[in-house]
């Protein structure tokens, strides 16, 4: 039995929405940015949300550190390249202070409005970290994307980093701009790259689009082995360690 793709029409009306969510006059999410009770979290916040998805063999996910040492110690790996880290869908300021110092390069964060004042933004220029104002949720355009790449004067980077909390609940997880999102954000990373999504809020709705994402990652791991993926709780992470493939396959592709 084939697999059932959303029609042209659908995805179109679920980009629009998407669209609107994220201007002004839309509604912003309900809440502006600093209304959000998590908007720009420090580290061991990601960690209590993120951590379901770390491998086995790292052990206790909820004790102190393993997160960042986990991610400290795959990118490590890398060799004397500069690394980089984006945070998609908050400002990163936080986040990336919480890793050893000086262990990225560069990092930014991608949300939809900058509202640092100007103590935030010299201590972030001090990190080398950059805020840039986008829409994550944008599949019809490159335009994020280019920011992102100019901001860290490379075409990769080697940690992605997107838990968005309360406004994931709004947002329409039209399967066909979760499939082109992953694929984008892919193609982002260098090789041993680490990518950890948030796709999915199970306290407060029903698990709708995890079955499809572990339906994908399943696919994904049998065509390619060499990609890490693990799925629970609402997050992904993947692993795209030596040997996965530069690019992934749309899902039409997967399912046909």
């Amino acid at each position: 039995m084939k697999e059932r793709f959303p029609k042209i029409g659908e995805i179109k009306k679920a980009v629009e929405k998407n669209t609107k969510l994220a201007t002004e006059d839309g509604g912003r999410y309900i809440y502006k940015e600093n209304e959000w009770g998590a908007y720009d979290s420090p580290l061991v916040s990601f960690e209590i949300t993120l951590g379901a998805v770390l491998p086995d063999e790292e052990g206790n996910t909820q004790k102190s550190e393993v997160f960042r040492k986990y991610i400290e110690k795959t990118l490590s790996n890398k060799g004397k390249r500069d690394l980089t880290a984006i945070e998609f869908g908050g400002p990163g300021s936080e986040l990336f202070k919480g890793f050893t110092p000086n262990f990225f390069a560069k990092t930014v964060g991608v949300c939809l409005a900058d509202i640092r004042n100007q103590r935030k933004q010299k201590e972030d220029k001090r990190n080398n970290h950059s805020v840039i104002v986008g829409d994550i949720t944008e599949i019809t355009k490159d335009k994020t994307l280019t920011k992102v790449t100019q901001t860290l004067g490379t075409n990769k980077t080697d940690l992605i980093i997107s838990r968005m909390e309360g406004p994931i609940i709004l947002i329409d997880k039209n399967p066909a701009i979760l499939d082109r999102i992953i694929r984008n954000w892919y193609d982002l990373l260098n090789k041993n790259g680490l990518m950890f999504i948030q796709f999915e809020l199970p306290k407060y709705q029903p698990r709708y689009t995890e079955p499809l994402i572990k339906k994908w990652a399943n696919a994904i791991k049998e065509k390619f082995p060499e990609v890490d993926i693990q799925v629970n709780k609402g997050v992904l992470r993947l692993h795209k360690r030596v040997g996965a493939p530069e690019k992934l396959p749309p899902a039409t592709q997967l399912f046909t």
